[in-house]
């Protein structure tokens, strides 16, 4: 499976969000420091490294409140250099600590039906917001850790 986000609008095609899970917030800044959350993080992809990072709030696309970013909880991050670009909450323990994290998505005028606003994976034991990921052969994959569901 890819490292993208979860269901990126077109807009969002030419980032790549790298998917990680937060290991420890250290620090979340207000005032002379910034509105920022300083944290150490896991990439999916390579879960013996960690990385840290401080990340301002107005990188983040869908978060609610930075204050609310614990350790257990998956963002993805769109990185140049090291440095975070782009940010958003993928995913967390539970669904409530979910819709309490993540802004609802924006209704779109005459769009489809009704579709998934989460799902739970078992593999990564998270909620994930928006939609899985469905490969070619039909079936539908978790775009953090590539498990098959269902």
């Amino acid at each position: 499976m890819s490292d993208s986000s979860v269901a990126p609008s077109s807009d969002e095609q030419a980032q790549s969000y790298i998917p990680y899970r937060v290991i420890d917030v250290l620090n979340y800044g207000g005032f002379f420091g910034g509105e920022t959350v300083t944290l150490d993080a896991r990439p999916f992809a390579n879960p013996d490294r960690i990385f840290s990072y401080i990340i301002p709030e107005h990188l983040f696309d869908n978060l609610t409140q930075r204050h609310l970013i614990q350790p257990g909880i998956a963002l993805g991050l769109v990185l140049d250099g090291g440095e975070v670009r782009a940010a958003r909450v993928l995913g967390a323990q539970t669904r409530e600590q979910l819709k309490a994290l993540v802004k609802p998505p924006v209704q779109e005028a005459g769009g489809a039906g009704p579709r998934a606003l989460s799902y739970r994976c078992a593999n990564c034991d998270l909620w994930i917001t928006g939609m899985p990921t469905k490969s070619d052969d039909g079936f539908y994959y978790c775009p953090l850790c590539g498990t098959k569901l269902g």
